[in-house]
């Protein structure tokens, strides 16, 4: 298992921990429920469990046009872009940044990329 600067475990379900798999369900749950209260609270608190999200995600589906989705939005918005539109309007807003990340500012994308060891 590697282990963040945080000391937080960054491939637990990469190694097939099944003892991680509550967690990794409340990641999911947690991580898109919350989008809209990110304005409220550190965005450095979100980076443990979108690890945890897309490691899981990596996973369970290598290779999945979501995944390559995902990682071009990170890679976008690590550059300071806004992710690309949605293809839906709420509350106005259109792009990825906009509508799953408010407030994260580029460093919360160029961290996960770094930690994930994707491009940016």
């Amino acid at each position: 298992m590697t282990i963040n600067a945080n000391n937080t475990p960054i491939d637990a379900f990469a190694e097939g921990d099944d003892t991680d798999s509550d967690s990794y369900t409340a990641a999911v749950n947690e991580t898109w429920a919350q989008r809209k209260s990110r304005q409220a609270k550190s965005w450095k608190e979100d980076i443990p469990r979108t690890i945890m999200l897309y490691t899981g995600m990596m996973s369970t589906i290598p290779g999945s046009s979501m995944i390559r989705e995902v990682k071009w939005q990170y890679k976008d918005m690590a550059n300071g872009g806004d992710g690309g539109p949605m293809g839906f309007e709420e509350e106005g807003q259109t792009t990825c940044r906009a509508l799953n990340y408010p407030g994260c500012p580029d460093e919360f994308f160029q961290e996960v990329c770094d930690l994930l060891q994707w491009d940016r």
